[in-house]
């Protein structure tokens, strides 16, 4: 076999072949690498666009996600807090208090201690984000930091959530003192 090719290098070189081919070889070594390049510049920006669309998918449902979530959260912030505000009330009854013998505004303090709001909010964007690395792509650092920081919101949320049970327990023990004592009906 290496007689062979011997033979062959001879030959080229004895007849001066070899020159003669050398411009056309080189002309297809750098017709296929300019092709290889072009290949990989299409991959890479059709890798960008994908790239690009999910993370205009995921921002979009980091959006519809947080609005829920805000929503969410405004509701049991309100209810938290009335719940609360109706329980310092109970708090602060004495005996004699003519607030025993407003049965209205009784009622309307019993109703606010029994709302039982709890925050639950949606976080399958964000982790899908995460767990795909899509996250990765977002480069606004505000952004970033406000979605990181957004269990710290959650857990100040379920901390007023208890906040509201311990006082709703709390005023438990002066609404079965006083409460059966008046009169609803008027």
């Amino acid at each position: 076999m290496f007689t062979l090719l011997g033979k062959i290098r001879r030959r080229l070189f004895k007849k001066d072949k070899f020159r003669q081919y050398l411009p056309y070889a080189v002309g297809e070594i750098f017709l296929v690498v300019i092709g290889i390049l072009i290949a990989i510049q299409i991959n890479n920006w059709n890798d960008d666009r994908i790239r690009e669309r999910d993370k205009n998918k995921l921002l979009a449902s980091l959006q519809v996600d947080f609005q829920q979530n805000l929503n969410q959260l405004d509701t049991v912030m309100y209810y938290d807090n009335l719940v609360m505000a109706s329980s310092f009330e109970f708090l602060d009854i004495r005996v004699g208090d003519t607030i025993l013998t407003n049965s209205q505004y009784m009622r309307e303090l019993l109703q606010n201690t029994s709302w039982n709001w709890t925050y639950d909010p949606l976080n399958g964007a964000l982790r899908s984000g995460i767990s795909s690395g899509v996250i990765n792509s977002i480069r606004n650092d505000s952004l970033i930091s406000a979605l990181f920081s957004w269990q710290d919101v959650v857990a100040d949320a379920k901390e007023n959530e208890e906040r509201s049970l311990t006082t709703r327990l709390a005023a438990k023990s002066v609404i079965e003192k006083h409460v059966r004592n008046v009169d609803y009906r008027s």
